[in-house]
C-alpha cells in the first residue's frame, strides 16, 4: 500500500511538472503594457484590476465576449495566427505579431470618431467612456 501511494504521488508530481501552463492565450495585458511602455497611463491601467476590460466586455461573464476594441484587435490577430505562434520558444514572434495587430487596430475608429490610436495616446483605454 505504501509503495502504491508513493508511486501515485510521484506520478502526480511528474504530470504536474510536465503539463506547464493551461492558458489558451498569453497574458495580453503584459504585452499591451510593453507595447505602450511610453504611455504611463495605459501601462498603469493594464496592470490594474480592469486590465481585461481593455479587450473584453466587462458586462459579460464570458471571456469569449469582446468589446468593440477587442473585436478590432481580434480582426488583426485571429486565433489561427495565434495558434501558429503559441509555442514557448516563439514568445518574441508572438509579441511582434501582437504589436503589429495593435498598430493595425490603432487605425480603426472609436465610437468618439477618433481612432483607437488617438484615444490611447490620450491615455485612455479604448473601452473607457
Amino acid at each position: 500500500m505504501k509503495k502504491f501511494v508513493v508511486t501515485l504521488l510521484v506520478g502526480a508530481f511528474a504530470v504536474t511538472v510536465c503539463m506547464g501552463s493551461a492558458q489558451a492565450r498569453p497574458a495580453y495585458p503584459g504585452i499591451l503594457g510593453e507595447y505602450y511602455k511610453d504611455n504611463e497611463a495605459i501601462v498603469t491601467k493594464v496592470k490594474g484590476a480592469d486590465k481585461c476590460n481593455a479587450c473584453h466586455d466587462p458586462e459579460s461573464k464570458s471571456k469569449k465576449d469582446h468589446n468593440v476594441y477587442g473585436k478590432s484587435f481580434k480582426k488583426h490577430m485571429p486565433k489561427e495566427e495565434f495558434d501558429k505562434l503559441k509555442g514557448p520558444d516563439q514568445k518574441a514572434d508572438l509579441a511582434k505579431k501582437v504589436g503589429e495587430a495593435l498598430k493595425a487596430a490603432e487605425a480603426d475608429k472609436h465610437a468618439s470618431g477618433k481612432t483607437y490610436g488617438e484615444v490611447i495616446k490620450a491615455g485612455k483605454l479604448p473601452s473607457e467612456k
